[in-house]
């Protein structure tokens, strides 16, 4: 039912060769991002035990940003392995939900709030240019591969199409290799804007008036 592209071929060729040393790297990443999570509930349970509202906002959008790119590790590890075009397809699916999902949330919670404490907490030139340029490098993203992510999300994950031939046509339509690309782009600017907020978290801890006055 499903053709493989040769690009497809020579990515699993490459992909089967180093298959070791890539799902080394995947599980090494992922056990980081496992531990870090408990450190952002730790975190967060503490500023609501002391009501530290600041602080909240910059934990709780370190450990949404965890969780999606943590999700996305474990689906790309999946995606990246998945040993027929079935299992493939099924995998790239689940990407595509989760982006989809995960996309504007992401805007959303660096909306008003966030703007608000940046201007009157923050204020730092540099990291507010870092946080400009990975928008920017957000909506290039959307440009490029939003739309397809969301007629797949719309017919054959998310929602489903009654009609099964419409929705095979979805599935049929989907390419492995460019599901890796999507995968890899998104974590990449996850892991940017994770970057981001550790710097932020650690500003936070130094000057934060909330925090001062706790010690």
């Amino acid at each position: 039912m499903f053709k493989k592209s040769d690009f497809d071929i020579n990515l699993e060729r490459k992909i089967n060769k180093q298959k070791k040393e890539i799902n080394d790297s995947f599980q090494k990443n992922i056990e980081s991002q496992e531990r870090m999570l408990d450190f952002f509930i730790v975190g967060i349970n503490h500023a609501d035990f002391n009501k530290f509202k600041d602080t909240r906002l910059i934990w709780n959008i370190s450990g949404f940003i965890n969780i999606v790119s943590l999700d996305l590790k474990v689906i790309g590890r999946d995606l990246t392995f998945a040993e027929n075009e079935w299992q493939k397809r099924y995998y790239a699916r689940q990407a595509c939900l989760l982006i989809y999902e995960s996309f504007n949330d992401i805007f959303g919670l660096l909306g008003k709030d966030f703007k608000e404490l940046f201007c009157t907490k923050i204020n730092d030139d540099q990291l507010d240019e870092i946080i400009k340029s990975i928008k920017s490098e957000l909506n290039q993203f959307k440009d490029k591969y939003i739309a397809k992510i969301k007629v797949i999300r719309h017919n054959a994950i998310g929602h489903r199409d009654n009609d099964i031939l419409k929705q095979i046509e979805q599935i049929n339509s989907i390419s492995w290799s460019e599901s890796i690309e999507i995968v890899s782009c998104f974590d990449r600017i996850l892991n940017e804007l994770g970057i981001v907020f550790q710097e932020l978290i650690d500003y936070g801890l130094k000057e934060f008036d909330e925090l001062k006055k706790s010690k």
